[in-house]
Order: structure tokens, then C-alpha cells, then sequence
């Protein structure tokens, strides 16, 4: 691996690399949150990560979470380590801006580029083949989308990756997968746990005393056991909020059949819209007249086939185990990055068997031109994609008011039809700093008023000072609230939100 850093070509096309990689994710970055869809996981990292910046938990001590309803909520679905890290970092930054922790995400996004081509050269793939396929990595659109998110997510195709690099080193260096994988999974990312079974499956593979038939079966017996092994041990165990969540991630049978397989059939389509870059790269290899002997170079290079029987374990087991995840999140589509790289990669070194090598780079530019459009694209094919104007003006407005920089009580009550209650109120809530509680359990706008001060008094219960409480806002899209008294209110849409004094 040093060797092949300190290669000058190499050195200095990992450093291109890492700035086209930082340009364009830091271009494709808005001000603020352009979308629900990234909004949603965005507002909770920082959210959290503020919760530790700002001192409202002890590390190490305290889990995750985040004022909301008057308290302090716990948030257990991720690791505390991760969120730590961006409080330092926002402490290094000497703020908690959001541009200042987007440059986390961002540099992190560079880096993992860096490691994906490194991995190429090691994987004895054509350095300009490498460094094509590592941009195409890059602008991969579900990749380069959710590549600005400041979440848990940020942290797995980095673990990733490392594993990688350690798959096809020496066996003293193998053996670190296990300490990475309980680092990555108990600190930063939970998938990282995927790292174990996969590796000792590759290592299992090896075995040369069982016939790849009973190979076969063996493993699909092992995966079948250890997600019902999950199953048992997630229902067994004391209930809390993270065994609840990730039996609802693992359990999948709830929904019924229609629903699981439109939402299936949803995420397939996703995850070919991210494939279709491959298909110009597929083309002139379809028509080389030697791919049983490319394909035969490939079985023989030993670090290839391993890297991607490695990776491929990596992605059954993620799908096997958490299925309700795969079908519901595009966040799980950038995970897949890696191998679809990969493929293009030698996908791009068959093109050239038969090619001069110059000619054989032009359906990997094409690619990532192709890759970059559909990018562009995705949003109007997503409905999650839907443009945040509404909070964008709400935010706008309470900003206006707020002259003197206080803090304020912001409640909700909003109907079904807002897309994401979680992504619309957080969004407000770390744009604007205010205190954010949900009023969608209410009956009636009667009930309002005693609401509004239970709230309030919840805040100073917990010994929360900082706000004005003489006057409250109320965000809603219900139209009957309009009978509501107030000194001061701003509709956009169907969305109304008024000043109100207690």
C-alpha cells in the first residue's frame, strides 16, 4: 500500500481525485436543505451532534438524541461515536454552523474516493481505467446525492472500504477486520457489522473439502439461521426503543403482499436508475470477441474475485437481514456504490482488449456524463425529492421576527399529507435554533392554549431558560385554524403559522 502512494503518477491522480471529489459535492451542496429527502436524516446528525456540542449530555454516558416536547429525547437508532465526532469537530470549526458540518460529509466523500481508487491499483486495474471508474464512483447520482447527508451513513462506505483494503492484504493484516467492524458497528454505523459474517464467509469459500453445491446450501442455511437468530434475539431481549426499531427494520412480514412488493419493486427500479451508467460500458464488452478469456483473467486474479465475493456478502446479508430498510430507503442505494465501481472498472479494462487503450477510455467519460445527468434527473422522479419551499418561507418569516436572536417555542400540527412531519419540523427546528413540540395528538384548536403552556412549562421543568415564553408560534395546513387569535401570522400555501401571545 505505501508503495503504491508514493507512486508519483498515482500520488498525484488521487489528489486530482480528491478535488474533483470535494468540487463537486461541495457544488452540488445547497445553502440550507434543498429536500425532504435529505433533510430528513441531515437535521437529526446535526441535531444530535449539537446536543453533545452544546454540552446537554455527558460523553460516553449519554446516548444520542435532542430537545423536543419540552425534553430531552433519546435517539438510539445510530451509535453516540459518530455524533461525538461532529461535536468536535464543530468545536475544532470554533461553531456549529451548518456549513461547518457539512464539511465533515464532504471531506469524508473525498476521502472515500481516494480509497476506492487506491483499492483499483491494488486490484492491478489500468491506472487511467482506475481513475475513471473512481470518478464514476463519485457522481454515482444516488451516491453524490446523499453523499452531503451528516447522519450515520456518512461513516459505513468508509469502513467499507478499509475492509476492502484489508480483505486482499496479508493474513496478519486480515485478522483487523474484527476489531474495525466492532469499532465501526458498536461507535459509528451498525451496518459496519456486515464486515464479520462476510469475511468469514469468504473465508469459509476457501474450504476446499466441500463441493461448491453443498458450498451453496451451506450458506444459504447459515444466512437463513442468522436472521432468525437476529429475529429471536431482537423479540427475547428487554425491549427498548433500538431492539424495537431494529425489529421493525428486520421483521418484514407486517406488511402485506401487495404492499411489500410495490415497495419492493420501488427500490429495484432505484437501484437501476444508479446501474444504468454501466450500460455503456457493458455494450463494448458484449461485443469483444474474448470475454471467456477476459472473464477468465478476472476468475484468476485472485484479489479481484475476492473483493467481489467479499463485496457481494457485504450486500446479501444487508438485503437478507434488514429487508424493510432496502424496500423503504434510497439511503441504502449509495451503499451499492462500491461494487457498481467496481464493475465499471473492469468492465472498462475488457473494452480495451481489443481497443487501442486511449479509445477504450471514451465509454467510461460517457458513463460518468450519462451518470451526472441522471443525477439531475432523480429529483423529478422522487417524490421524497420534493422541494422544501414551504420550510424554506416559514423559516424565512420566523427569522424576520426574531430581531433580538431569541429563542422560541415553535408547535406543529400538521396533517398526512406533509410528506415527512419529522424532516418539516427538524428542518425549522436546527434552521431557526427555536424549541420545537408536536401538536397532532389534540382534538381540537380549544385545546391549544393549555398545550401551548404545558410545553412551555416542560421546558423550565428541565431547567431550559433561554427562550421568550410570552409569545409561542403555531405551524399548521389545518384551514379551520383560522378561528385561532393572534398578534401576527404569514400563510405560504397551504401552510399557516401565527404569532400568539400566552
Amino acid at each position: 500500500m505505501k508503495k503504491i502512494i508514493v507512486n508519483s503518477p498515482v500520488f498525484f491522480l488521487a489528489l486530482v481525485l480528491c478535488l474533483i471529489s470535494y468540487g463537486l459535492i461541495s457544488s452540488t451542496t445547497p445553502s440550507g436543505f434543498e429536500n425532504y429527502s435529505e433533510m430528513g436524516a441531515s437535521v437529526t446528525g446535526l441535531a444530535m451532534g449539537r446536543s453533545y456540542y452544546n454540552g446537554l449530555t455527558r460523553e460516553f454516558q449519554d446516548p444520542p438524541g435532542y430537545i423536543y416536547n419540552g425534553t430531552y429525547t433519546v435517539y438510539s437508532n445510530w451509535p453516540s461515536f459518530g455524533f461525538m465526532v461532529i461535536a468536535k469537530w464543530l468545536k475544532l470549526l470554533n461553531g456549529d454552523s451548518l456549513s461547518n458540518a457539512r464539511l465533515l460529509p464532504s471531506i469524508l466523500y473525498a476521502l472515500s474516493s481516494i480509497l476506492f481508487f487506491l483499492l483499483l491499483i491494488r486490484l492491478k486495474i489500468g491506472i487511467e481505467y482506475a481513475f475513471i471508474a473512481a470518478i464514476l464512483f463519485t457522481v454515482l447520482p444516488h451516491h453524490l446525492e446523499y453523499g452531503k447527508m451528516i447522519f450515520s451513513d456518512m461513516w459505513l462506505i468508509p469502513f467499507w472500504l478499509i475492509a476492502c483494503h484489508l480483505i486482499i492484504s496479508k493474513w496478519q493484516y486480515q485478522i483487523m477486520i474484527i476489531p474495525l467492524a466492532v469499532i465501526g458497528t458498536l461507535g459509528f454505523m451498525w451496518f459496519v457489522a456486515f464486515i464479520i459474517p462476510a469475511y468469514f464467509m469468504i473465508a469459509f469459500y476457501k474450504c476446499r473439502r466441500i463441493t461448491g453445491i453443498r458450498k451453496a446450501g451451506i450458506i444459504i442455511l447459515m444466512i437463513i439461521a442468522g436472521r432468525l437468530g437476529l429475529m429471536l434475539f431482537v423479540s427475547v431481549i428487554e425491549e427498548t426503543y433500538l431492539t424495537n426499531s431494529l425489529l421493525k427494520w428486520v421483521e418484514v412480514f407486517s406488511y402485506g403482499i401487495k404492499e411489500i412488493g410495490v415497495s419492493l419493486g420501488k427500490r429495484l427500479l432505484t437501484l437501476v436508475y444508479e446501474l444504468i451508467p454501466l450500460s455503456i460500458l457493458l455494450l463494448p464488452f458484449l461485443r469483444n470477441n474474448k470475454r471467456s478469456e477476459v472473464c477468465r483473467r478476472i476468475r484468476e486474479n485472485k484479489p479481484v474475485y475476492r473483493v467481489l465475493g467479499f463485496l457481494t456478502c457485504l450486500y446479501v446479508f444487508y438485503i437478507a437481514f434488514l429487508p424493510k430498510w432496502f424496500m423503504i430507503h434510497a439511503y441504502g442505494i449509495p451503499f451499492f456504490s462500491i461494487i457498481i465501481g467496481l464493475l465499471a472498472a473492469l468492465l472498462l479494462q475488457m473494452c480495451a482488449e481489443n481497443k487501442r487503450r486511449v479509445i477504450a477510455i471514451y465509454p467510461g467519460i460517457l458513463a460518468i456524463f450519462l451518470s451526472l445527468i441522471l443525477f439531475w434527473f432523480y429529483p423529478f422522479f422522487s417524490p421524497a425529492h420534493k422541494r422544501n419551499e414551504p420550510v424554506n418561507a416559514i423559516v424565512d418569516w420566523l427569522n424576520d421576527k426574531n430581531e433580538e436572536n431569541q429563542k422560541y417555542c415553535v408547535f406543529f400540527d400538521l396533517s398526512d399529507e406533509v410528506i415527512w412531519h419529522h424532516a418539516f419540523e427538524f428542518g425549522i427546528k436546527e434552521t431557526t435554533r427555536n424549541y420545537v413540540f408536536s401538536s397532532d395528538s389534540i382534538n381540537s384548536f380549544d385545546e391549544l392554549p393549555e398545550n401551548f403552556t404545558k410545553g412551555v412549562d416542560r421546558l423550565k421543568s428541565n431547567q431550559f431558560y433561554d427562550f421568550d415564553e410570552s409569545t409561542v408560534y403555531f405551524v399548521t395546513n389545518r384551514p379551520d385554524s383560522l378561528q385561532l387569535h393572534f398578534t401576527d401570522s404569514m400563510t405560504y400555501k397551504e401552510f399557516h403559522v401565527y404569532e400568539i401571545e400566552l
